[in-house]
């Protein structure tokens, strides 16, 4: 049986409310709700497990990196954008975690926590 190649890692750097900053490395092709899961970062619920029924995932991308994750082909989507209206701070750098694939042109890639005020 061959063996299995491991899929890369990469970091993403989480900015906290507190501007405390917490880089984490995930794997290639996890969402950022995944990985912040994975790494229990706490702020990021992931209720609905990623099937774009809640916005408990909601970050926002910095403007340096907007252009880079949306040519990953994770174009915001009408659906994405209805959800999004349901999110407490949203704003036009607001994003669903869940629905960034990460790959490793994303590599270094930060988002910012938004606050949370529900």
């Amino acid at each position: 049986m061959p063996k299995k190649t491991p899929k890369p890692t990469l970091s993403i750097t989480f900015i906290h409310n507190d501007q405390r900053e917490e880089t984490i490395e995930a794997l290639e092709e996890m969402s950022i709700m995944q990985a912040a899961k994975y790494a229990k970062i706490t702020e990021i619920d992931g209720t609905c497990g990623g099937c774009m029924a809640c916005a408990t995932c909601h970050i926002y991308i910095p403007e340096e990196w907007k252009n880079r994750v949306e040519n990953e082909d994770n174009e915001k989507t009408p659906e994405e954008c209805d959800i999004l209206e349901t999110a407490p701070n949203a704003n036009k750098n607001s994003r669903l975690g869940c629905q960034i694939r990460l790959t490793q042109a994303l590599d270094g890639l930060r988002v910012i926590i938004p606050p949370n005020d529900i």
